[in-house]
Order: structure tokens, then sequence, then C-alpha cells
């Protein structure tokens, strides 16, 4: 029984005793209808419907599960009203039938032509002990810091705190409240030695405001949840901070006047719009010239936030961020990863505004207990805008900082539509930043909304150069011996060309000659000889690596490259196995009696060998587990660009002597992860299991799709490995709820269902080998249809954003003998497709449509209907043609069909 349920049903007991105790004491006062006549069958009805209204919140919705011993005397003492209140009701429904033109003067004297004067008595005291055992439990269940009442509502106000939404959260307030009227109205029960006092009907309505209050906050919590993604500000979190006293002068009015090259004619500065401004700001910059350094320092700086309080004057304001990141995964590259980021900071700061902007789904959590939801549409998130818009024109402002347009994954226009449509009020501004592409170029760069980043960091690059090269000793001493030394600064500054990541590796690189008492002779003619061009640099970083090696490096840079996000540090410590089945043979449990610690001690000194600067081992402060606690990202976003061109693709896959597949690779390590997972009494895991299962079931794509391949032996490895884990674990709610996530609606795990996930995630080729090798695999009795999965309920892919029919796997089972036509609860998978196309956010082609009819799918289902409405009018022709044509064959015609289907089932209503 969910926590806040109980509470209600206690309520619901609480009124019900009430009630009861006024209709048998009170009767004749309460229920005299106002001409003061007596009372008659329309008042006895009356009554009756009250108490059905109030005996219906005595029913609990299940069993009690974890409840202290006051709590289970609580759900018992609901079973005991809910009898009494059935006897009573059954009493009021004998009289109205029984007597229908007598009239009474008081309910009591009514249940007397019914009942004996000692069973009425009996209910009185049967009333009065509810009451009383009632208060009683109730008062011990709230100061019981362990009953789950209680644990339930400090886990709210805990999450509430640390999700920081900034609603008022009076839940502790309201207990307390309730707590002091029980223990009042035990002591004034006590005093006049009789339950019938007045506190008594303040605490339904006290209990009721707790309830309501405890259900806003899980609404708000669950919305803001299901917004929220766990790479949301990951990127964030892994750009460098600005260096000290660096990007100080864009708050300056004038800051043209920094950089004599630069000029700002025709330019508003950065300060002004802030303060005056609307629409969007566009900061451009050269790669790796520190936009994203910028946009960090930005968004959260003091004078930013102090400029734009200015902006909104009397308005709230909401500050938002986003960071794109093409090396991340499909959330952080995404429209739906931006629009989701920037709601859930909305929301999160303007809790008030979630009733409106997410109305669906605000109705849905607080009807039901559980918070599971599906995931956003772009759509969703679009009228989720719409209605802040229409709210912000009353009292919000918003500025938004979207830093990395230019690693976006899609077509330019598309997210330039999207922040267009963004900034359609006048109370919404946005500063954005990206590398200076045509497309940009072409939008923003005509207003004078705009900077171009790396034509005023010149001082901020010579400051950044100074004090590197001051920190080192070596350098100092022989500043000091030669003051050509000095002047060595201003070399590096007019070679950078306002590039800070330029900077960075030559002054590292630089620093580590120092020790050699380089002459400055020696230092120019090292600098003269580092590249001006990144590509340039990056090439020389590899050729610096030693040949021994050169394998090594390979496969890391390989399997970085292609993996969807960035890498935990450990998925790299077993590219020395020498048979490619390890993970299919380690054990379970896997890494038992390893040290973390210093394995990940040793990895780092590995990568660092073998891969010079070009990758980089950062430690996660707010990790997860162990596993996740160091993370292997690129330098620079530069580094990916610069591993993806054909020429160092080639020649890294040179250096690589025996057979080696980084996607399939990545499968087996992460299939080790999932057998290295500690196990935890409550079943905390479960979360981890499932972004791994979507993870590895992704790479295993990645392989059919690149090679041709199939990674039969690591599915049916993961295969048994979730039957083992679930056989061990199925009694815990976590799992219960991972098999929920994994779209199974039983309460159990079989062994060979990875046949249903490999169908929902689209392994064509892995589906084919199983149907092919084991043909009574179509007979078997799986929870649903095969073809259910793909056309009703396809898999949320981890590393993509939309739900696409699978057309691919569609034909895979259709030609191995799947009949669209076959049935689940009642509906063939082809009708349920026919009745989802209305609601679907994407287009579906007329040709699934045409590929189904064609292996039978039933040409009379009504769902066809909707098909004039979803294809062009060319396609509608052609499918009305197929339709003629199967119903001929069938001897039916599409109307006989959809009337006899009519009449079939107005015969069953």
């Amino acid at each position: 029984m969910d926590a806040l349920s109980a509470l209600s049903l206690a309520s619901a007991v609480v009124q019900f005793v009430d009630f009861g105790s006024k209709l048998f004491v009170r009767g004749a006062q309460l229920y005299r209808s106002p001409e003061g006549a007596l009372l008659d069958n329309v008042e006895l009805g009356s009554i009756a419907e009250d108490l059905r209204c109030i005996s219906t919140g005595l029913r609990a919705s299940r069993s009690p599960e974890h409840l202290v011993d006051d709590e289970l005397a609580l759900w018992d003492l609901s079973s005991s009203c809910q009898k009494l209140a059935e006897r009573i009701l059954s009493t009021l429904e004998d009289l109205v039938a029984r007597n229908p033109r007598t009239r009474w003067n008081s309910v009591r004297q009514a249940f007397r032509s019914m009942l004996k004067e000692k069973e009425i008595r009996a209910l009185e005291k049967s009333l009065d002990s509810y009451r009383s055992q009632l208060t009683v439990r109730l008062l011990a269940v709230l100061r019981n810091q362990q009953s789950t009442i209680v644990t339930a509502l400090q886990s709210l106000s805990k999450q509430h705190l640390y999700m920081d939404i900034k609603s008022y959260n009076n839940l502790e307030i309201l207990k307390q409240g309730l707590t002091e009227s029980i223990k009042e109205y035990l002591s004034e029960a006590k005093v006049e030695q009789s339950c019938m006092t007045s506190k008594i009907s303040d605490i339904p309505d006290q209990i009721s405001k707790l309830v309501n209050r405890g259900g806003e906050l899980a609404a708000e919590q669950s919305i803001l949840n299901s917004l929220r993604f766990r790479e949301m500000k990951s990127r964030y979190v892994l750009i460098a901070d600005s260096y000290t006293n660096t990007f100080d002068w864009i708050f300056e009015s004038l800051y043209g006047m920094v950089d004599k090259t630069a000029s700002q004619e025709d330019h508003t500065a950065f300060r002004v719009w802030l303060e005056r401004g609307d629409g969007i700001y566009w900061i451009s910059g050269k790669a790796g010239c520190g936009k994203s350094t910028l946009m960090k320092y930005l968004c959260t700086h003091r004078l930013t936030k102090q400029a734009l309080r200015a902006w909104a004057d009397r308005d709230n304001l909401v500050i938002a961020s986003h960071f794109f990141w093409a090396a991340g995964n499909a959330m952080q590259k995404s429209q739906e990863g931006l629009l989701q980021s920037l709601l859930y900071e909305i929301l999160r700061q303007c809790p008030e505004m979630i009733p409106k902007a997410c109305s669906a789904r605000w109705e849905e959590f607080r009807r039901s207990s559980s918070h599971d939801s599906n995931p956003w549409t772009i759509k969703e998130l679009s009228l989720a805008f719409a209605e802040i818009g229409k709210h912000c024109m009353i009292s919000t402002k918003f500025c938004f900082f979207i830093d990395g347009l230019d690693e976006y994954r899609g077509d330019s226009p598309e997210i330039i539509d999207a922040l267009k449509a963004i900034v359609q009020s006048a109370k919404i501004k946005v500063c954005l930043s990206s590398r200076p592409w045509n497309a940009f170029q072409t939008v923003y760069g005509k207003s004078h909304n705009q900077l171009v980043l790396h034509k005023y960091t010149r001082n901020d690059i010579k400051l950044f150069v100074q004090e590197q090269l001051d920190e080192d000793e070596e350098f100092q001493s022989l500043k000091a011996f030669d003051q050509q030394y000095g002047d060595f600064t201003q070399e590096i500054v007019d070679k950078a060309q306002g590039v800070f990541l330029w900077v960075f590796l030559v002054v590292r690189s630089l620093r580590r000659g120092f020790g050699n008492a380089d002459t400055i002779t020696d230092l120019r003619k090292r600098l003269m000889d580092l590249p001006s061009d990144l590509e340039e640099f990056f090439r020389r970083m590899l050729d610096s690596v030693e040949p021994i090696y050169h394998q090594q490096m390979a496969q890391m840079l390989q399997v970085v490259t292609v993996a969807a996000e960035p890498l935990s540090l450990f998925t790299l410590a077993f590219l020395d196995e020498q048979y490619s089945a390890f993970a299919i043979e380690a054990p379970i449990p896997f890494w038992e009696n390893v040290n973390m610690v210093i394995l990940a001690q040793k990895m780092k000194l590995r990568v660092n060998a073998r891969c010079t600067d070009l990758l980089e081992v950062v430690e996660i402060s707010d990790a997860e587990d162990d596993w996740s606690k160091y993370q292997v990202n690129f330098l620079h976003r530069t580094v990916k660009d610069f591993l993806g061109l054909p020429e160092i693709e080639n020649r890294l896959a040179s250096w690589i002597s025996n057979p080696f597949d980084a996607n399939s690779y990545l499968c087996m390590a992460f299939l080790l992860q999932m057998k290295s997972l500690p196990s935890s009494p409550y079943g905390d895991e479960c979360k981890t299991i499932f972004a791994l299962i979507n993870t590895i079931l992704y790479y295993a794509g990645e392989v059919e799709s690149r090679n041709g391949n199939t990674e039969a032996d690591v599915l049916d490895e993961l295969d048994r490995v979730l039957f083992t884990l679930w056989r061990s674990r199925h009694h815990l709610e976590s799992y219960q709820r991972l098999l929920f996530r994994l779209r199974f609606q039983g309460r159990s795990y079989q062994q060979g269902w990875i046949l249903i996930l490999a169908v929902q995630w689209g392994l064509h080729l892995f589906v084919a080998q199983m149907l092919d090798n084991d043909p009574h695999l179509l007979n078997r009795v799986f929870e649903r249809p095969l073809l259910h999965y793909v056309m009703c309920m396809p898999a949320r892919k981890k590393h993509h954003t939309h739900r696409n029919i699978d057309m691919e796997m569609i034909m895979t089972l259709l030609d191995r003998g799947v009949s669209p036509n076959e049935e689940y609860l009642g509906r063939s998978a082809w009708h349920q497709f026919l009745c989802d196309l209305i609601s679907r956010p994407e287009p579906v082609e007329a040709r699934v449509i045409e590929i189904l009819l064609l292996h039978g799918a039933d040409p009379t289902c009504p769902g066809l209907g909707v098909i004039g409405n979803m294809c062009s009018t060319e396609d509608a022709i052609r499918l009305r043609k197929i339709i003629a044509d199967r119903s001929s064959q069938m001897g039916r015609s599409p109307q006989a069909g959809f009337l006899g289907r009519m009449k079939s089932y107005l015969l069953r209503a």
C-alpha cells in the first residue's frame, strides 16, 4: 500500500466513524428537511449515498507491505469499518425497500424498525471502539520515525531539497498540525468522558491537506525526474573552468578596446544585451578558442545574474543552460535533450507552472501511485514550451545559454528553427555559441547581437601563458638570466591566433623541455617547429608514441571513437585479453576481489603512455558506483574530428595486426560490467542493469549494421545472466520495475526472452538466425505476439531519440510466418497499430500498411478508415485498391466486415 494512500485510508476511517456516530446520536437534527418534516425515503437515500461515497475510500488497493505494527492495525481497522459500513448500508436499503411511505423522527428510530436496541448499541460501541483505535494508532504512526508514512513524507522532503525545487514544502508543518489535533482530541475526549468532540471533525480535513500536498510534491518530483537524464550536466562539469581573471572583459561596455585589432563598431556589447537586449546573442569563434569555457563562465557569473535582474525588473527571472556535446550520447546532441534540459530547469525554478505546462502528465501522476512514465516527445516538449510562453507574458522572464550548436546531431536548419520558436516571446532571450558555420552565419551573422570570440582573447592568452610559465622554476631561473625569455611569451601569443587549445598544448610541450636548460634559441626553434594548425599538432602527438604501443593506442582510440557516449576507464581494461570470448566465459560475479583504486591508477598510466594527450582521464565526483568513477574523454571535440579523417582511420587500422572490431569489443566489455555489479539487498543495481542491457543491445546492432555479423554468443550469455539475476532476486520490487521498463508486463523473466528484446531493438540478423535455427520459437507463448512489440511498442533505444516503425524487422517476422492477425487481449497487432496511427508523433510510410496487407493483414479491420488522413492521396488510392482486392479474395467487403464486427460488439455489450 502506497504511504500516501495509507494516509488517505486513515482519513476515510475518520470520516466513517464520525459520520456513523452523528448518524445515530444526532440523526434527527442532521437529516430533517428544511421545513422540519419527518425523515422519508428521499432523506434515507441521501444518507445511504453519502455513506456509500465514504465507504469507497475504505477499500485498500492491495495488501500492506513493509508496514509497522500500527500501520498494519490501521489497515485492519479499515477492513472492519468497511464491513460495518456495508451492514449499515444494507439496513438503510432494506428500510427504503420495506417501508416506502413511512416517516421517522430520526435515523435511530428508523433503525429500530429493523434492528433491536441491543444491536444498535452494538453498532455504536463498534464505532466508538474504532474511533479510539484510530486516533491512538494514527498518533503512534506519526510519531514513529520508522513508519512508512513518516518515511515517505521525509523522503519527499529530502528529495525536494536535493532537487532544489523552488516550491513551498510545508509537509512537516501539516504533519505537526495533524499530530497536535489528534493529541488535543484525545485530551478533550478524556476530560469530557465522551468521544464526541469537535476536534474529530477537523482531522479528515487536515489529513486531506497533508495527502494532497504530498501528492503534489510527488507529482512535481516525478515530472522533473521524467525530464532529467543522467548526462544532463556531465558536459558542463567536464568543461574547463575559465583561467583566473580571463573573460572579465566581456562585462565591459567597450570591450573592443581590449584588443586593438578588434572593432566593435557594428556589435552590441554583451552586457548591454543582457540588461536591455532581446532575441538571440551569438558568440562564434574558431575551434578551440574557448567558446564552451566562456559559456560556462557566463551562465553562472554573478554579473550575468545582476545584469539580467535589471532586465527582468519586477518579473521573476529564470536562467537555464544546455551544452551540446558531439562525443556524448543521443540526448546530449539532440533537440529532445535541449528541450528537456531547459524545461527541467524552468519547472524546477517555477514548479507552479507544472500543472499547466505538463497538464496531461500532472493529471496522470496525481491519479496514480506509480510514477513511471513514457519518454517525452518533441511534440509534447514543444507544447509545454508554448504553455510556458503564455504564462511568462504575465510574470516571468527567461534567459537561456546554449553552447555548441555545431555539435548538434542533425541538420542545422532544424535547430535554428527550434530556437526561433523558443524566442517568440519578448520575455525569452537566448545566448548561443558555435563555430562560424555558413548556416549560422547566414541567420545570426547579420545581427548586431554577436561576438567573434577569438578576436578578443589575445590578452587572456597572454595572461595564461605568463602565469603558466612563471609557475615553472626552471623558466624563472632562465628568465632571470636573460630578458629575452620574458619576450618569449609574446611570441607564443602571436602564433596562437586566438586559439586557447593550441596554447594549452604548446605550453605543456614547452614546459617538458625547460628541464633540459634550453637556451632562448632552443625554445624558439621548439616553438617554430610546433605546428600552428591543430590537425598537424595532433599528427605530431600520434607520431610521438613509441611503436611498441601503436596497436594498443589504435585499439583504445578506435573504441573511444565508436563509443556512443563517454566510457568508463575500466571499459578499456580488457584490451590485452588474448581470446575473444573472455566475457562469455567469465563467472558471475566477475572482478569480485579486484581493488578498483589500484586498477584505476594502472589504467590511467596506460592511457597516458599510449594516447599522449589525445585522451584524458577525468574523475567524476558524483559517480553512482566505482565503475563509473573515472571516465575517458577526448581532450577536445577537435580530437574526435581529427580521428574521423579517413587518412587517420586507415593509419590506426594498419597498426592493429589481429582482427579487432571496436563495437564487438564494447558488447563484451559491457557484458563483463554487468557480471561485475555488486548485488544490493534492495536491488539498487537495477537502474544500472537496465542501462547496460540497452547499451549491449545498441552495440550488437552496430555490429550487425556495420559488419553484417551477429553477436549471438554475447546475446545468449546476456539472456543467461538476466535469468540468473532474476531467479536470485525476483522478490525485490526494484526487479519488478526493471521488467516493466523492459516492457514485460508479467512478474518473471523467462530464459529465451532475449528474442523479445532483440525484436524491439531491431537486431534483424540475430532474430532471423534464432527463428531459422529453431522454427518452433514461433509457437512459443511469449507475453504477447512478437509483431506486437515491433508495431505497437518499439523500444526507446538508449542512443536514439525517436521510435520509428522498424520495417526490416516487420519483414523478418512476416517472412517467417508470423501472422499480423494474431490477437493479444482481444486485439491484433495490426488492429492496434491502425488505432495508434492517429496519435503517432511521426508519420508512417504507406509501405508499412501495404506490406502487412500483402502478408495477410485483415482488410476489413475497422481501423483502416484512418488511412486517408495519414497518407498522400496517391498512396491512399493504392492502398484502397489493395484492400478491395484482398477483401475480394476473402469473399468479403470491407464495409460488411466492419458492420459485422460492430454487430458482434453490440451483441456482446
